[in-house]
C-alpha cells in the first residue's frame, strides 16, 4: 500500500475509535472535595474554647505563652495550642482565609528568616482541623508540640502544566504550624513549615513544633490533576499528553535526595499517595528526602513515555544544578510499580542497545531516511541513559510482560485506545523512511502498538527487557504481590515475570498482595527500610 494511502486510511480509523472511545468515557463523574467547606459545615476538631470571647482567649494563650518559656508541662502546652486553635477557629469561620488576621488577635510575621515563611506567599491558609481527610487516608498522621497545624494553598498562577518549578497545574499545599507569641507584650503570629521545622525556642525552653502531615496531603491530591483522568489516560493519551511531566508537591530542595514515583497502567500518581503519607512520617525521611511524580497518559507506548521520563528528568538535574548543586539528585532514588518499571528500567540501563537490535540488523549510521526520522530512532531506541539514579525499588513490575496483554479481551480493548496524532505519524513516517517495522504486523493495517500491545510477553521489546544491564553503582529491590498468598502471581503479573535474577538484586520481598503493591502496608514498610539503608550507604546517618 502507497505510504499516503497508509496515512489516509489511518485518519479515518483514529477518528472512528476515537468516538468510540468517548461512549466508555461518557461515564465518568466529579468527586466531592475533602475542604475547606463553607463555614456553617465546618467541624472545629472538638474545641471546646471556640465561642469564648476574644479578650479572654488572648489572655489565656498569654498566660500559658509565658509558662512555656520556662516549662515542657505537656497540660500547658496542650492548653495553650487549644487557646490558639479556638483564636484562628473563630476567625477562619468569618468567611475568610487566615492570610491576614484582625487585629483583636495579633498580626503575622511577615519575614522568611529563622525558618519562618510569609503568609502573604500564600492564597489561603485554614486550620488543619478544617479538612476531611477520611476522603484519601485511614491514617491520619500528626506530630505532637507546640503550635496549631495549619494548610497552605498556593495555586499554580499559570495553572499550566510543566511549569519551570515543577508545580502541579493545581497547585502546592503546606504544612504548616502558627505560633502565636507575646514578646514585650505585643501578640505576634509566626508561621513556620512543619517539614523543614522540628523545633522552635520560646524564651529559654526548646520545644518540639506540632505538625499535621496528612491534612495538606489531602488538600494536595483532592485538588491535582495527577489523579485524575485515569481512564482518560489509557483510551485518550493524546487528550493529557501535553501534561506529561514531572510534578513536586513541594518547591526542590537541593539539600534533599529526590524520591521519583513512576506509576503503572491504568494509574495515576495517586498510586503512591499513601505510601508517601506513611512515609513522611518518618523524621530522617523528612528531613533528606523530597517526593517527585512522574505523570503520563498510560495509553501511549510505554518506550516512547520512556523517552519522555528521560527528557523530564534532565530538566530536573538542570534545574537542581540552578538551584545549588546535584549532589543530592546524584543520589536519587526511583519507586517504580507496574509498567513504571518498564520504564525506570529502560531509562537507566547501562546500554538500550538491545532494543535497537530487535528492531535493526544494521548499526544505526547504515539507516536510511531523513535526518528527523533517524533522531527519532536514536530517541526511542539508541539513546543515553539516565546516571543519576542509583537505587530503584520495582513493585510488581512485568520485567517480561504479562500474559493478561494477550487476552482476546484486552486485544479488543487496545483497538480502542487513540494514540497522541503526533506520536502515530512520527511512528509511521519512520517506519516507512527508515525500513525498520515499528509497527506491530503488517504496516497496510497500520497497528501502532499500544501500551498493553507492549506488554504482551511475545512483544519485542518485552523480549529485549531481560537483556538490558543494570549499571554496577545502581542498587535494586523488588516488592512482589502474591494474590491471596498464592506466589504465582499477583492477579496481574505472574512472578516469572516480576521476579529478577538473585545477581541482580540486593533484596526481593513477596508480600501477601493483588497487584495494588504501593498501597500495601508490607510494601511500604519495606521501602522504609530501603530508605534508610539508601541514607545510610550515602553517608547520611
Amino acid at each position: 500500500m502507497h505510504p499516503a494511502t497508509v496515512m489516509q486510511n489511518f485518519h479515518s480509523f483514529r477518528y472512528l475509535r476515537g468516538l468510540a472511545s468517548l461512549l466508555v468515557l461518557f461515564a465518568l463523574g466529579s468527586c466531592t472535595g475533602v475542604g475547606p467547606l463553607p463555614c456553617h459545615h465546618r467541624h472545629t476538631g472538638h474545641n471546646a474554647l471556640v465561642g469564648q470571647p476574644t479578650e479572654q482567649l488572648m489572655r489565656d494563650a498569654n498566660h500559658y505563652y509565658q509558662k512555656l518559656r520556662y516549662s515542657k508541662s505537656s497540660n500547658t502546652i496542650s492548653k495553650y495550642n487549644e487557646t490558639c486553635e479556638a483564636l484562628l477557629l473563630q476567625d477562619s469561620c468569618r468567611d475568610k482565609n487566615l492570610t491576614s488576621l484582625p487585629p483583636e488577635i495579633g498580626t503575622w510575621l511577615e519575614s522568611k528568616t529563622n525558618g519562618y515563611i510569609t503568609p502573604s506567599y500564600f492564597d489561603a491558609i485554614f486550620p488543619a482541623t478544617q479538612v476531611f481527610t477520611e476522603k484519601f487516608y485511614e491514617d491520619h498522621y500528626r506530630k505532637g508540640g507546640v503550635g496549631v497545624p495549619l494548610v497552605g494553598w498556593k495555586k499554580n498562577g499559570k495553572g499550566k502544566p510543566n511549569p519551570p518549578d515543577f508545580m502541579a497545574p493545581s497547585g502546592r499545599a503546606f504544612n504548616l504550624t502558627a505560633i502565636l507569641s507575646f514578646e514585650n507584650g505585643k501578640p505576634l503570629w509566626k508561621l513556620y513549615q512543619a517539614k523543614h521545622t522540628e523545633s522552635v525556642t520560646i524564651g529559654q525552653t526548646s520545644h518540639t513544633l506540632s505538625g499535621d502531615f496528612t491534612a495538606a496531603d489531602a488538600i494536595f491530591w483532592d485538588r491535582s490533576i495527577l489523579k485524575k483522568n485515569i481512564l482518560e489516560g489509557l483510551i485518550l493519551p493524546d487528550r493529557i499528553f501535553g501534561e506529561t511531566g514531572l510534578y513536586m508537591d513541594a518547591p526542590y530542595d537541593p539539600t534533599k535526595i529526590p524520591v521519583l514515583c513512576v506509576h503503572g497502567l491504568k494509574s495515576s500518581p495517586d498510586a503512591f499517595m499513601f505510601m508517601v503519607n506513611d512515609l513522611r512520617q518518618d523524621q530522617l525521611i523528612r528531613q533528606h528526602y523530597q517526593f517527585v511524580y512522574f505523570y503520563y497518559p498510560t495509553g501511549a507506548p510505554w518506550m516512547y513515555t520512556a523517552a519522555t521520563f528521560r527528557d523530564k528528568v534532565r530538566e530536573l538535574e538542570n534545574y537542581a544544578r540552578a538551584m545549588g548543586g546535584i549532589d543530592n539528585f546524584n543520589q536519587m532514588v526511583i519507586l517504580s510499580h507496574s509498567m513504571g518499571g518498564l520504564i525506570s528500567r529502560a531509562s537507566t540501563c547501562v546500554s538500550p542497545k538491545p532494543f535497537y537490535d530487535a528492531v535493526y540488523d544494521r548499526e544505526i549510521h547504515q539507516l536510511r531516511g531523513s535526518q528527523r526520522n533517524r533522531n527519532l530512532v536514536k530517541r526511542l531506541l539508541y539513546y543515553e541513559t539516565l546516571k543519576a539514579p542509583k537505587r530503584i525499588v520495582f513493585m510488581a513490575t512485568p520485567h517480561k510482560g504479562s500474559s493478561l496483554a494477550d487476552w482476546r479481551v484486552v486485544n479488543l480493548f487496545s483497538r480502542l485506545i487513540q494514540l497522541p496524532t503526533e506520536l502515530s505519524y512520527s511512528v509511521i513516517n519512520a517506519a516507512l523512511d527508515t525500513g525498520a517495522n515499528f509497527v506491530e504486523g503488517n504496516i497496510d493495517n497500520f497497528n501502532i502498538p499500544t501500551s498493553l500491545d507492549q506488554l504482551s510477553p511475545n512483544n519485542r521489546m518485552i523480549l529485549a527487557v531481560p537483556k538490558l544491564e543494570f549499571p554496577l553503582t545502581m542498587k535494586i529491590h523488588s516488592i512482589i504481590g502474591a494474590r491471596k498468598g498464592n506466589p504465582k502471581s499477583d492477579g496481574v503479573v505472574e512472578y516469572w515475570s516480576s521476579h529478577l535474577p538473585p545477581r541482580q538484586t540486593e533484596s526481593e520481598l513477596i508480600i501477601n498482595s493483588d497487584h495494588s503493591v504501593p498501597f500495601k502496608k508490607e510494601a511500604i514498610q519495606e521501602v522504609n527500610r530501603i530508605l534508610h539503608l539508601h541514607l545510610r550507604e550515602a553517608g547520611k546517618n
